[in-house]
């Protein structure tokens, strides 16, 4: 823009915001998509039986370990076990209304791994 006023060409502010305009609208439009994609990311993984995923895997690796020969270098992938594994839930509670408090509470515990 200054060596566009410095050489009087009128046009410049127009092309510096039509281009600003343009990269605005670009990421916009990036953002919307990624986060459609993002979206459907956590709703297919939401409908995931994970237990059931592990389980699989578990079954999997102890196919594998059996056709493998030992190694003293080769770390088991399967010594993690699914109890193993601890989750913790932190409920920011400042200035929150004890009916939500109770109401995020009750929906934790219909988990059947909670």
């Amino acid at each position: 823009l200054l060596v566009c006023a410095l050489f009087r060409y009128r046009w410049g502010v127009l092309l510096a915001l039509t281009l600003f305009t343009l990269y605005m609208f670009l990421l916009a439009c990036s953002l919307f998509v990624f986060s459609i994609v993002g979206l459907m990311h956590v709703w297919s993984h939401s409908r995931t039986r994970w237990y059931a995923e592990y389980c699989r895997w578990r079954e999997k690796m102890e196919k594998s370990v059996e056709s493998r020969p030992l190694s003293l270098d080769w770390k088991d992938a399967s010594e993690l076990d699914w109890h193993d594994v601890i989750h913790i839930v932190m409920l920011p509670s400042y200035k929150t209304p004890t009916s939500v408090l109770e109401e995020t509470l009750m929906a934790l515990e219909k988990f059947e791994l909670a």
